[in-house]
């Protein structure tokens, strides 16, 4: 009987000290500071980040340049200048002088990069680069002493012969009259009176006809030039002349050439 009780006593004694040693770690533990590990803040700018990025993603970040638009440098106005316009029905045009020679272009053809935008009775409008470029054409008015223009013109033949095939091709393109010959009105009391040859080309058409620098053309077959319509006009009616009669002021005086188209 005793050794019931005491076994029983034992049992009890030693359920108490397991749970008095429970209590007593749960209590110690409960004394321990915990301190998280804190990560020290790093402050984020885009150097860090793209550092960050290079690392994980393996990628190299390349600076990019802007550009500025450049600012073309100002379009410089053309060299060359206007010697005559001509303007008619069918062809709107200007005689340029670049230097020792003399070009002729229609509206809306290109000379050195220039185009010939607009022509007009007085200027020319030319335009490079969205850049327009007027151009005046002056005429000297008044009356012109021809006597000192050419003084070694010969007298004028009674008659010249020319081919049918010459005059069939001038008068079949007449752009091509301008690359022979340059004219500026002749005005006289403030009315064109005829049309100066200022120049004339050396074997040229005009120069087999007997036209020479400083003659003023003032008719053909009794039709009076006094624009350059009168002279379109004319050039189309004597493709079918069998004879010429061109009428003209040479050193002051009125002559006349005969001309004969076989």
């Amino acid at each position: 009987m005793y050794l019931v009780y005491a076994l029983s006593l034992a049992f009890t004694l030693s359920v108490f000290l397991s749970v008095f040693s429970l209590y007593y770690l749960f209590n110690r533990s409960l004394d321990i500071n915990f301190v998280p590990k804190v990560k020290k803040e790093e402050s984020v700018n885009l150097a860090n980040l793209q550092g960050k990025l290079k690392e994980i993603f393996n990628y190299s970040v390349q600076e990019v340049k802007t550009s500025k638009p450049s600012v073309s440098s100002a379009v410089s106005p053309p060299s060359f200048k206007v010697k005559g316009i001509i303007i008619s029905e069918r062809i709107r045009g200007v005689i340029l002088e670049e230097g020792s020679k003399d070009v002729f272009l229609s509206e809306g053809q290109s000379f050195k990069g220039y185009k010939l935008a607009k022509v007009e009775n007085d200027r020319v409008i030319f335009e490079k680069n969205g850049v327009e470029f007027p151009l005046e054409f002056k005429v000297t008015k008044g009356e012109k002493s021809l006597t000192q223009v050419n003084p070694t013109l010969s007298s004028l033949p009674s008659e010249i012969v020319v081919s049918r095939r010459e005059i069939l091709e001038l008068t079949k393109d007449p752009a091509k009259m301008f690359t022979q010959i340059r004219l500026v009105p002749y005005i006289k009391n403030g009315k064109t009176e005829g049309f100066i040859f200022e120049w004339v080309k050396p074997g040229s058409l005009f120069y087999k006809l007997g036209l020479r620098r400083g003659d003023i053309l003032v008719s053909i077959n009794n039709t009076t030039i006094r624009s350059g319509e009168d002279a379109f006009r004319i050039l189309q009616m004597i493709r079918n002349e069998p004879n010429l009669k061109v009428e003209l002021i040479r050193r002051g005086k009125r002559e006349e050439i005969n001309v004969r188209i076989e």
